[in-house]
């Protein structure tokens, strides 16, 4: 474990009492030169586990996302997925309020004893050798960083692992009366850490709006991306605007009738054309069979995309999912070959399973999250059918709020109710000729977004049912300004 301590804003130590402990330094203490104030212990853990559960998800609301989870992040240490092997280095980062107390200084160079403090703060971070697993791309950089003879790699990643899901990312606790100042201090503590560890950068991704002003306040820059989801609320002008659809059917009667047809044929195809059972089973009703076939899917889809398809879940995270209380989370989207007298197999047939999604719900923010996708065979339609309707039927009867798709695909998602919409991400950079290069490139990339976002949705399949409906009403009225204006007799 790495430990140091920092000071607030308003410093109680003096810039060269070496407050911030580096390998090798002593950690001196100096006259106070302002009142007593809080202060804050910085650790760095390299496991989840030398945190217990409980301590963890003090900083957590029901609300953040299940990839955030201590019992999540603790299955992909243990099952051999975030490891320095992989280039997911575990650096989760802690912030305790230590209030006045004395700080012990470390002597013989030795790191001063953590400080007994409340958790009021935290980061899910990595030390990444490598860009890959992040869907915020930023391997161009790196290039270039290196070309120029600049080290790019290891870098600090804060983010959901292996997820491009949006949300908190400076996890303060969320009743704490000073939520804003911790959340700066905490964005202060990941760039010291970055100091200290000797890495190039830090970066944090898909974060919540909320946590930009205290990452730009630090000299991050601001990246804007885009992602996809569908949302459970009628879009089509009139009386029941904004309120969540009653079934799939109302769903696709937001569509035109010939596109709501081929919905409709597409889903067929799979079901009457292919022999498939579809099903989506949800937490502990998922059998083991099922998650020993979801693995086989996982593994099958990344062959196919290789080399840019990377594997990350082990067969070992596969199996500890059946007995972890996180399984809760999970939601399969699964097509059973059907027996051969036509009658459907049991959800524990494995042999019977020829392609799914995993996915995972939060049901406390009505989130339903989209990950992976797999088949065994060539199957027409099936990952519409899996990767999105199926999964957006369940939502809808499960009264969720929003189905996450993540990155990419942005036709085949527009096509089916998914619509483009903003993320943000924040990056501090340590040298400065690279520094202003990303920036510079930021601003290019922020207007290309902007209109990729405004002609996805110009041209949304979702909205044109209302577009047309707006311009046929417009037409009418011009017409009737028209006729009313014309002369008489």
């Amino acid at each position: 474990m790495i430990s140091f301590v920092s000071p607030p804003s308003s410093a109680v130590f003096c810039r060269r009492s070496g407050a911030l402990w580096r390998p090798g330094a002593q950690v001196r203490r100096c006259r106070r030169t302002t009142p007593p104030v809080a202060r804050f212990s910085i650790e760095v853990l390299p496991s989840i586990d030398d945190i217990s559960a409980d301590e963890w998800h003090s900083v957590l609301t029901p609300a953040d996302s299940p990839f955030l989870h201590h019992d999540f992040l603790s299955m992909l240490e243990q099952t051999g997925c975030t490891t320095r092997a992989t280039g997911w280095k575990p650096r989760h980062v802690l912030l305790r309020d230590v209030g006045d107390r004395d700080v012990g200084g470390g002597g013989n160079g030795e790191p001063p004893s953590p400080p007994v403090g409340e958790l009021v703060g935290a980061a899910v971070a990595f030390e990444k050798m490598h860009s890959m697993g992040e869907f915020t791309f930023d391997q161009g950089w790196a290039e270039a960083s290196e070309s120029a003879g600049i080290r790019y790699y290891p870098k600090l990643l804060v983010a959901a692992p292996f997820s491009p899901v949006p949300g908190r990312r400076l996890l303060v606790r969320p009743d704490h009366p000073r939520a804003d100042a911790l959340r700066a201090t905490l964005a202060a503590a990941l760039v010291q850490v970055a100091q200290a560890l000797s890495l190039s950068s830090v970066h944090v991704l898909y974060i919540d709006p909320a946590e930009m002003p205290a990452l730009e306040a630090l000299g991050f820059l601001h990246r804007l991306g885009t992602r996809l989801e569908w949302t459970n609320a009628v879009q089509t002008p009139g009386p029941r605007i904004g309120q969540p659809y009653t079934s799939y059917t109302d769903f696709l009667g937001e569509f035109r009738s010939k596109k709501r047809s081929k919905m409709l044929r597409e889903r067929r195809a799979v079901t009457d054309g292919a022999g498939l059972d579809v099903r989506v089973l949800e937490g502990n009703a998922i059998p083991d069979q099922a998650l020993d076939a979801m693995f086989k899917l996982y593994v099958a889809t990344l062959h196919k995309k290789w080399p840019y398809g990377r594997q990350y879940l082990t067969w070992s995270f596969f199996n500890a999912l059946k007995s972890s209380p996180w399984k809760r989370h999970l939601v399969l989207a699964l097509a059973y070959r059907r027996n051969k007298d036509g009658a459907a197999p049991a959800d524990d047939d494995e042999g019977a399973i020829v392609a799914g999604t995993l996915s995972v719900v939060n049901h406390e923010s009505g989130v339903l999250s989209g990950r992976y996708w797999g088949a065994l065979e060539d199957i027409s339609h099936a990952h519409f059918e899996l990767c999105y309707a199926a999964p957006v039927e369940w939502a809808i009867e499960r009264g969720l709020r929003v189905m996450e798709a993540g990155a990419g695909g942005e036709e085949t998602k527009s096509e089916r109710g998914f619509e483009a919409v903003p993320c943000s991400s924040g990056h501090w950079v340590a040298h400065r000729g690279l520094r202003e290069a990303v920036r510079e490139f930021l601003v290019g990339e922020r207007e290309a977004v902007g209109e990729v976002v405004a002609v996805m949705e110009a041209t949304s399949k979702l909205r044109e049912k209302g577009r047309v409906a707006a311009a046929e009403a417009e037409a009418a009225a011009l017409r009737g300004v028209a006729e009313t204006a014309e002369p008489r007799g």
